[in-house]
């Protein structure tokens, strides 16, 4: 999916979004829509979603949020109102698919289970996990990334972008070289560190025009099957 010309040279935000249709790759296409939100050209988000917010979430939305404690104009963690599998790491990103809503039996039997270990602290009573519980059809896919942000001395503030997407839909979504608002920004060295110390993987300025070369690392799973070789060796040389 391509934007339209005018949303080419405009930010493209609707509702409470960032913006509000990308597809994020690697580390450096995170980077410059933080250093976008540090330049006041997109927006950070300083507020929790509203129930209606949360409902309207949908693929292509990308958000970056301040963590910080709620006095100091942050938030404490980022809440979509939505259950989710326990996070994969694949490439730069942490990914998480949504997972079917708790039925009504499900949180009676947590209320009867909650109850028996208050009048029995001893007991074993096994409770199910998030990978028991099956993915919800048609669910979004979460995918995160952090970083620390070196604007003056003092403490760095940590930043977080959090994008949903839906299937393959990643294919068709726009990305940075879509648009010219972002292409064209250049991310000053030393702004940005990710917590987990991962440098960014591309090292292309943010203006460069080798389209397929940037669209060639669209997909999120490009990485699986090296994983899944690197694991098959390792059983070998174990076993």
């Amino acid at each position: 999916m391509t934007p339209s010309s005018n949303s080419k040279h405009t930010p493209q935000t609707s509702g409470p979004a960032t913006i509000s249709a990308l597809h994020l790759r690697d580390a450096r296409d995170a980077h410059v829509v933080f250093e976008a939100v540090r330049q006041n050209i997109l927006p950070l988000i300083t507020r929790r979603l509203s129930a209606n917010e949360r409902e309207q979430l949908k693929s292509g939305n990308v958000f970056v949020w301040e963590e910080a404690e709620h006095k100091q104009g942050g938030l404490e963690r980022w809440t979509d109102g939505r259950r989710w599998s326990q996070s994969r790491m694949r490439g730069d990103y942490l990914f998480y698919e949504e997972k079917i809503e708790t039925t009504p039996e499900e949180k009676a039997a947590k209320a009867a289970r909650r109850a028996r270990r208050t009048l029995d602290p001893f007991s074993y009573q096994p409770t199910p996990t998030r990978q028991d519980r099956p993915s919800k059809p048609d669910g979004l896919t979460k995918q995160t990334y952090s970083t620390h942000v070196y604007t003056h001395p003092s403490e760095p503030r940590k930043w977080h972008i959090v994008a949903y997407f839906s299937g393959d839909d990643y294919t068709r979504l726009p990305v940075i070289e879509d648009y010219e608002f972002l292409r064209g920004l250049r991310v000053p060295d030393g702004i940005f560190s990710s917590p987990r110390g991962n440098p960014p993987r591309v090292g292309r300025a943010a203006n460069g025009s080798d389209a397929n070369y940037a669209r060639s690392l669209a997909s999120p799973f490009a990485s699986q099957q090296l994983w899944e070789q690197l694991w098959q060796q390792l059983r070998r040389l174990t076993h």
